[in-house]
This record gives structure tokens, C-alpha cells and sequence, in this order.
């Protein structure tokens, strides 16, 4: 996954209420009888696709007559292709979902919960990181077990830090480090930018946001906390760097991303997920001149953690080998294999540390510096509606087509109608 993006859902509750009554699944044949099963399998990372591809394969081995097709669907049409296919009801019988969507997802009666499943396989859910796992259960049932582990860090070019003659970030760098280096490694002559300030959420502002003292909803998701001065001072982080030349502007980023910026050499720094791990390690010139620290800390430590499941389709007809396959992709088993292949770090227990281990990237200092300091991405009911409307306030204030102050108090007044909708 190339992390989490945000996207609309507004009024798909009505959609919801709609085919949850619409019917029972079908009776199944189970995986071992005479019946064939075919599951249908719903993804967005076209990276990731081996990886899940040898999943599939081993559990097939083990469960005979069970055949597996991997439905691959890019982020930018994901969501609405599943809305679609939920309210068509032919929605892939084992799906990935965030915990930002989940509790829509859950609460009207689309996502089949894991708990049997749990409980007959003896499933020890001390494996798997609590805050995390907490964002996957529903009124009392859990509707995920995490597959794998993303968090953000600030990757670096080494080659870019060398020519400025600056030593490479560590743990102990704080904003002003950060500030002092964007500035030394901007080369306008060259094309090259110190830092890139993309309007991202998860990569960029919930983290310094937060550093800087607040979430941005607060502890009962009944408020936003734009119109403080931490938000303030978070937010300003970003907006220095494109007023100063240093980072490209809105529109430059949203020709060229970041992503496509940092392999190139035209960017210096930049704050993004381990979801960059598997292409950068692939990639024989990037394996050997980036790597990545943990990110910069502010008034406080801080960073995003994140966790993707595979969720069950509550229509499926093949319910009990969904839900078995669903566990399984979160197993200690599927963690071997995403450390065989070095893909995204296993949530299972520890086993990031060995997959750490085998990667050229300083990920083990990372995770143990991530961890510690952990935070999620905060979810509601309508997340979808009122982070739409954040992002687009973030466009104009980090375009600086509205003044900060004003940009952040307008925010709250949208985000805290939308709040006051539902949680």
C-alpha cells in the first residue's frame, strides 16, 4: 500500500442501510469437502501483489479445493469501485480495509466479523499491537487482525547530504535540524529541493501536528482542535519550507509528487511511509544511496502508525473460508513470507525486527522510535466527509491562498459541523 488515502464516502451509509437487508449469504460448501471454493480477493497494491499472490498460494496448499483470484484496483478507484460492487452485491468475498473506514463499514452491516474464526483457531491476539487492534473492533466484535506495520520517517538522499557537506539525520534531530538542513540543501541552479511540504496527512501534518501537543480531533471525535495554537504551530512547520523556496509549491507537487521527486534526485528530504521499503529495495541505485530516521521531533515525539486488514464481505457464500483466509493473511506464517520477500513489516508479534534486519534501511532504529511514540490516524463514522473538507482547506492554506489563522478557524467551524453529524 502506498499508505492510507483518504476517500469519499459521504452518503454511502444510506447505501449501506439499503443492502444490509437485502439478505442472508448464501449457503457455502467449506473448504475440504467435496465442493470447490473460489474466493475473490480485493486489493489496491499492484507492489504488493506477489506477496499476497504467495499468501493465496499457501493457503490453497493447505486447504485443497480452495482457488483464490486477486482482484487488483488502484487506490484512486478503489473505494468507490467497492461501494459499488457492495451495493451490486458482488463485492470480492475478502477485501483490504483501513481502519478509517471500518467503522462505517462495520456499523451497517457490510464487514462479517472475525470472532468465530478467532476463537476456533485459537487465534492469540496478544500478537498483535493493542492500539491497533483496537481500531479494527465494532461494538464488541473485531472485524480485522493487522497484516502489517506502517509508519512514517524522514527518508534522505545521502548522495544530496554529502554534496552539502551535512551529516545524515538521527534519532536525536528536532524540527530545527530539520530547518537548518532544508535550507543548506536547496539548490535552485540544480533543481534541487531541501524538503517536499505535500499536502498529506498521514505523512506529514497529523505527525507535526501532534508533535507539536495536540491531535487533530479530540478524545471523543465530537470536536476538531484546528483553532489551536499547536495545530498552528504544526501546520506553519509546512508552510515555511514552500514560502522559503525550499519545498515545491502545491501545484509543482501536484504535477511531480514527492515520490516521484526523491528517486529522481531533485529532493532532498522528505517525510513518507515504510510502504517505500519493498520498491526502494528493489531498486539497486536507491537501496545503496537513501535511507530513512525517525522523524524529527517537535514539543514532543510523534508519529502515525498504521495497519492494514483483510476484511470479510458479510454476502459472501463462502463466509467460513473467507473469514479462515482473512486470518491467515494476518498469520505468522504470511509474516515468513513477507519477511522472505521484504515486503511491508509483519505485525505479527515482533517479527518486524527480523524483517528490519534483513533490509539495507535503518528500519530497526525506526520502529523502535515509532513504536514508542505511537499515535493513530483518527476515524469517525463520516471521517470520510470531514477529511475531505480538510484537505481541501489544507490546499489553499499551504498554497497560501488563505492566511493560516484564518484557513485553521474556518476548518474548525466545517470539520465540527460534520463531527456533530455522527461520530
Amino acid at each position: 500500500m502506498k499508505g492510507i488515502r483518504l476517500s469519499a464516502l459521504a452518503g454511502i451509509g444510506a447505501l449501506f442501510a439499503l443492502t444490509a437487508c437485502a439478505g442472508a449469504p448464501a449457503p457455502e460448501g467449506s473448504a475440504g469437502t467435496q465442493e470447490d471454493v473460489v474466493l475473490r480477493y480485493g486489493m489496491w497494491n499492484v507492489n504488493q501483489e506477489p506477496t499476497f499472490r504467495a499468501i493465496a498460494d499457501a493457503f490453497e496448499k493447505a486447504n485443497p479445493g480452495v482457488t483464490i483470484e486477486i482482484e487488483l484496483t488502484p487506490i484512486s478507484e478503489y473505494w468507490t469501485k467497492l461501494q459499488t460492487s457492495i451495493q451490486g452485491e458482488s463485492a470480492p468475498d475478502v477485501f483490504w480495509m483501513n481502519h478509517l473506514n471500518l467503522p462505517l463499514y462495520a456499523s451497517n452491516g457490510v464487514l462479517a466479523p472475525l470472532d468465530d474464526v478467532i476463537a476456533q483457531e485459537g487465534i492469540d491476539l496478544g500478537e498483535y499491537p493493542e492500539a491497533i487492534m483496537e481500531k479494527y473492533a465494532w461494538e464488541g466484535a473485531q472485524y480485522g487482525l493487522p497484516q502489517d506495520l506502517d509508519t512514517i520517517g524522514l527518508w534522505y538522499s545521502k548522495p544530496l547530504f554529502d554534496a552539502a557537506g551535512l551529516a545524515y539525520p538521527t534519532a536525536e534531530w528536532t524540527w530545527a535540524d530539520v530547518e537548518v538542513a532544508a535550507a543548506a540543501l536547496t539548490d535552485p541552479a540544480q533543481g534541487v529541493f531541501g524538503i517536499a511540504s505535500s499536502v498529506d496527512s498521514q505523512s506529514n501534518y497529523y505527525n507535526t501536528v501532534y508533535q507539536a501537543g495536540v491531535e487533530v480531533l479530540s478524545g471523543d471525535g465530537l470536536r476538531s482542535n484546528w483553532d489551536t495554537p499547536e495545530a498552528e504551530e504544526g501546520i506553519a512547520f509546512w508552510r515555511q519550507f514552500i514560502e522559503a523556496g525550499q519545498s515545491p509549491t502545491v501545484a509543482q507537487l501536484a504535477e511531480t509528487p514527492a515520490h516521484q521527486l526523491f528517486p529522481s534526485g531533485k529532493l532532498a528530504m522528505y517525510y513518507s511511509g515504510t510502504w517505500n521499503v519493498g520498491p526502494y529495495t528493489d531498486d539497486p541505485a536507491l537501496a545503496s544511496t537513501v535511507d530513512v530516521a525517525p522523524l524529527p521531533a517537535g514539543a514532543r515525539e510523534g508519529v502515525s502508525v498504521n495497519s492494514l486488514v483483510s476484511a470479510v464481505n458479510a454476502k459472501s457464500a463462502h463466509g467460513d473460508v473467507a473469514a479462515r483466509f482473512a486470518a491467515f493473511t494476518a498469520s505468522e506464517e504470511a509474516a515468513k513470507i513477507r519477511i522472505e520477500r521484504q515486503d511491508k513489516a509483519p505485525a505479527f508479534g515482533e517479527m518486524w525486527r527480523e524483517w528490519a534486519d534483513n533490509s539495507p534501511f535503518a528500519l530497526t532504529e525506526l520502529y523502535d522510535e515509532s513504536l514508542a511514540a505511537a499515535f493513530a490516524l483518527p476515524a469517525t463514522l463520516n471521517t470520510a466527509e470531514w477529511t475531505s473538507i480538510e484537505v481541501d482547506a489544507m490546499t489553499r492554506i499551504f498554497g497560501g491562498e488563505v492566511p493560516l489563522p484564518e484557513g485553521l478557524s474556518q476548518l474548525t467551524v466545517d470539520v465540527d459541523a460534520v463531527l456533530a453529524t455522527g461520530r
